[in-house]
């Protein structure tokens, strides 16, 4: 799919780039004027002084120690990889380091776009894309901490952009591997494989997950040292859960649900777990309608989409980052809408329109900043919208064959 286009890609003329390149200076041009300096976009969108929080003091902190430790330091909640993967970064100046993540996520913002260029040709999408790209809520929180959401969203797209079979199809299942071993969540996106028996994918996976996890980890830290790590942190992801229900900016559905019918996310706790059991029946319900239709095979990217919306009904924490995938996603529905029914084609256009508006900085302007956005569960409503026209494109699939 995406190696048949690879040539005509290449070949497409320079005001193709430039196109992109000047809406993406007119974007930033825009964010200049109206936040004026690196202080003022800091807390527009998020607590906290400064800029790259998470990667200055709980990712570089942990990959300088991360050959001697036998813990996490304070707030570092992920697998010892990220911390090893890191650890070069340590050797150069702070200043660099910072400078390097800062390509790091402007090239995994990057990435979906040039995924769905090859996957499907179209010139006019893919610049939307890159708009929505550039005025994401959720990416731009990711930027403002420093985190990885935004390359695990474009890992696991460029996995399903592969296609998941032959030798890339491989290929995709060590990328996904890879993004387990940074956040567990996208663990997710192997159970359409188990459910479809398709072994030879769920070995790559289970034997890279496992060399990502534990081997590597293993071979810098010794064994000993990593199941103390391994302890620890989940002791202190058990810990962190008193302070996640409550706090405005998660977006799990009984978090938010319970946010606006008593005020705080930790409140009627049953009513909590009735919420969680229910988020639960979604994602069995999601799995089964994938494996019935056989999304992973005849559209991976809409698989990767729809499982990747399932993630607040099931993680507690799902801060606004955990969205990033949110465009690719948006506009994948736009792309795939010509296959639904004449009625729900356009309530899936009204829905996924609507996601686009609320999962973008625009409601955060007109609300002042990040803590009303997040309060009021914005991130989660723009995930519910998309959810509508994913089912839509989703049900629409039965009579395609493989793309």
């Amino acid at each position: 799919m995406m190696t048949a286009r690879w040539r005509r890609v290449v070949g497409t003329p320079l005001r193709e780039t430039l196109a992109h390149l000047l809406l993406a200076g007119s974007v930033v041009g825009g964010y200049v004027v109206f936040f004026g300096s690196w202080r003022r976009f800091v807390h527009f969108f998020d607590h906290g002084d400064q800029l790259f929080y998470d990667f200055v003091y709980h990712y570089m902190p942990m990959a300088e120690k991360i050959a001697t430790a036998h813990g996490p330091v304070a707030g570092y909640f992920y697998p010892p990889l990220l911390a090893l993967l890191l650890e070069p970064l340590t050797r150069v100046e702070p200043g660099t380091a910072m400078g390097l993540w800062a390509l790091v996520q402007v090239l995994s913002a990057a990435l979906p776009v040039l995924v769905f260029r090859l996957s499907t040709g179209r010139r006019s999408l893919a610049l939307m894309l890159t708009l929505l790209q550039l005025t994401s809520f959720p990416l731009l929180h990711n930027f403002k901490w420093g985190q990885v959401s935004t390359p695990l969203a474009a890992l696991v797209f460029l996995a399903a952009g592969l296609g998941f079979r032959g030798v890339r199809g491989g290929m995709g299942a060590v990328l996904i591997a890879l993004a387990t071993a940074l956040k567990y969540y996208t663990g997710l996106l192997a159970l359409p494989f188990v459910l479809g028996r398709r072994w030879s994918h769920v070995m790559v996976m289970a034997a890279a997950t496992a060399a990502f996890l534990f081997l590597l980890p293993a071979w810098v830290m010794g064994p000993g040292a990593l199941l103390s790590f391994y302890g620890q942190l989940t002791e202190a992801a058990v810990e962190a859960q008193s302070w996640v229900s409550g706090d405005p900016n998660s977006q799990a559905l009984s978090h938010v649900v319970l946010r606006r019918l008593y005020g705080r996310g930790d409140a009627a706790p049953r009513l909590g777990i009735a919420l969680t059991v229910a988020g639960g029946l979604v994602v069995a319900a999601s799995l089964a309608l994938i494996h019935r239709r056989r999304v992973m095979e005849k559209d991976p990217v809409l698989a990767t989409a729809l499982l990747l919306a399932m993630v607040p009904f099931v993680v507690s924490t799902s801060w606004p980052h955990y969205f990033a995938f949110l465009p690719l996603a948006q506009v994948w529905v736009f792309h795939r809408l010509s296959g639904a029914a004449g009625g729900l084609r356009w309530i899936a256009r009204v829905a996924c329109a609507a996601s686009v508006v609320v999962g973008s900085v625009l409601p955060a302007i007109l609300l002042g900043g990040w803590k009303l956005y997040g309060l009021w569960g914005l991130p989660l409503l723009a995930d519910l919208l998309l959810l509508v026209g994913l089912v839509i494109v989703v049900g629409s699939t039965a009579g395609e064959r493989r793309a």
